[in-house]
């Protein structure tokens, strides 16, 4: 059988099979892109996971992130902890916890009216793997 498509044909084809899902909120090829990014669990309302940076930058990123999509409420440097409004009032908590000298647990919550906003969660982390990878 002889093969007739050319890579020139089916690079489009497996490009839009890769970063369809990044593009479309999907965390899961995103986390594989992303490369940095262990294992991770998403529930109503937060996503979490450990990346292999150091506690420091992974907060300085978080930070960055959250002022660059709304505001910061609160800062806990000492414990990782970040309180901020972003969007149209979605209040994100972001919770990070030393795993070893160079491995950080990140955990994002968001929520709008106290109902869980499980997307605002996933582009938040999304955006602090990216920075800190």
């Amino acid at each position: 059988m002889e093969f007739k498509h050319s890579f020139r044909t089916l690079f489009p084809v497996v490009l839009m099979l890769v970063l369809g899902p990044v593009f479309s909120g999907c965390v899961a090829m995103a986390l594989v892109g992303a490369g940095s990014a262990g294992a991770y669990a998403i529930s109503k309302d937060s996503i979490e996971g450990e990346v292999k940076t150091g506690l420091p930058k992974v907060y300085n990123a978080s930070a960055d992130v959250v002022k660059s999509k709304g505001m910061i409420k609160s800062e806990d440097k000492a414990h990782g902890k970040i309180e901020g409004v972003v969007g149209n009032g979605v209040t994100v908590k972001i919770e990070l916890s030393k795993v070893s000298w160079r491995s950080t647990k990140i955990k994002v919550e968001a929520r709008k009216n106290l109902l869980p906003n499980i997307e605002e969660a996933q582009e938040i982390y999304t955006a602090i793997l990216k920075k800190v990878a």
